[in-house]
């Protein structure tokens, strides 16, 4: 794998960049929408409202199927818990009983 270079991007390549940066940004650090300037852009002279806001939307609904897809996994993933919990009390309860009678 390559390393990144900023110096080899493409003019559109650097204002993506910078849009996915101040998007990262809001949606991550909660910075809000007001500020206009990034620790990699200090004077905001790469800050395009337009493009931070469609970067912003894409990463929020990239972050919203993760969660999705997380939380099914988990959803499934506890039904098997509870499947397996459920059988392993069946199986020990008899036993249990058995053991208190006595």
């Amino acid at each position: 794998m390559s390393e990144f270079s900023f110096a080899k991007l493409t003019q559109p390549q650097k204002w993506q960049w910078h849009a996915q940066v101040y998007a990262l940004r809001r949606v991550m650090l909660d910075v809000p929408h007001t500020e206009r300037t990034s620790p990699p852009d200090p004077t905001g002279e790469w800050f395009d409202e337009h493009a931070v806001a469609q970067a912003e939307a894409k990463l929020r609904t990239r972050l919203a199927e993760q969660y999705a897809r997380c939380a099914a996994d988990t959803a499934a993933h506890n039904a098997i818990r509870m499947a397996e919990a459920a059988a392993w009390r069946e199986q020990r309860t008899p036993i249990r009983m058995a053991e208190a009678a006595e």
